[in-house]
């Protein structure tokens, strides 16, 4: 039988509603298709690493399916179209800025990051709706002095300024449970008056506590516009966590961490 068709049988046994299958139940059910303990979590393990499956909770461990979230066809209730809309056009310049200017003022070559748009990552189930990044990268860098190489996940949420609040830095703390270092990029307006002053101040004090880096900007393509408020340190990030982060992403950034190992 082959490793496709391997693959099958178990997601075939594993509700598609997101519910969770017990590995001793599932090695109890494929025992009489001729299954020894080594082929199952051989392929369990496969799917787990595609993002088909995902590790649950209970008694001698279990797994699920990524929850699929169906997208309503009615368009949502005002202000909402606005928002989605004046946060997709910061993106692009975004992205351009932070590949460039960004990565030179963080010393990080060209070759040792990918940056991808991951606010538009459709019906995945990355963990819920606040541990879905706008953007994320995925850096490999070697140091002069160490004898590893450093991998580092770096998520940024977007905020414009029209939706300016301290929201934004508990949603980029979210990330941390899947990232080594979380930004929170806020758009502001030129002229600082007291009420946004006052939210900046409040987003600064909790991305300090809360260990979020944050980042705000008037011109999302003029990085001469971008003011470092608050370094976001490192993170000891569970792997377990990473790769099922990284099993989300493009075929392309499994490509180049391949590259990079």
């Amino acid at each position: 039988m082959s490793r496709g068709s391997d693959e099958e049988i178990l997601l075939s046994l594993v509700s598609k509603d997101g519910d969770s299958a017990g590995n001793v139940t599932l090695l109890r059910q494929l025992e009489s298709r001729g299954w020894d303990e080594e082929k199952y979590w051989r392929v369990r393990a496969g799917l787990l690493d595609q993002g088909l499956l995902l590790r649950g909770k209970g008694k001698g461990g279990s797994i699920r399916r990524p929850i699929v979230v169906d997208v309503p066809v009615a368009a949502p209730a005002a202000p909402k179209p606005v928002r989605a809309s004046a946060e997709n056009a910061l993106y692009e310049p975004l992205l351009k800025v932070l590949r460039t200017e960004w990565t030179r003022e963080m010393r990080i070559e060209s070759d040792q990051v990918h940056f991808e748009m991951t606010a538009w990552m459709g019906k995945k189930d990355t963990g819920g709706t606040w541990t879905r990044p706008d953007i994320t990268a995925v850096s490999v860098r070697t140091f002069p002095h160490l004898p590893n190489k450093y991998l580092d996940i770096w998520t940024f949420e977007v905020k414009t300024a029209d939706w300016l609040d301290v929201t934004a830095i508990f949603e980029a703390a979210a990330h941390g449970s899947r990232a080594t270092r979380s930004y929170a990029l806020l758009q502001v307006p030129e002229i600082l008056d007291a009420r946004i002053s006052q939210i900046v101040n409040r987003c600064e004090r909790e991305a300090e506590r809360l260990r979020v880096g944050l980042i705000t900007f008037t011109n999302p393509a003029t990085f001469a516009t971008w003011e470092f408020r608050v370094d976001a340190p490192r993170v000891d990030t569970a792997p377990e966590a990473l790769e099922e982060f990284i099993a989300h992403l493009s075929d392309e950034a499994k490509k180049k961490l391949s590259r990079w190992k």
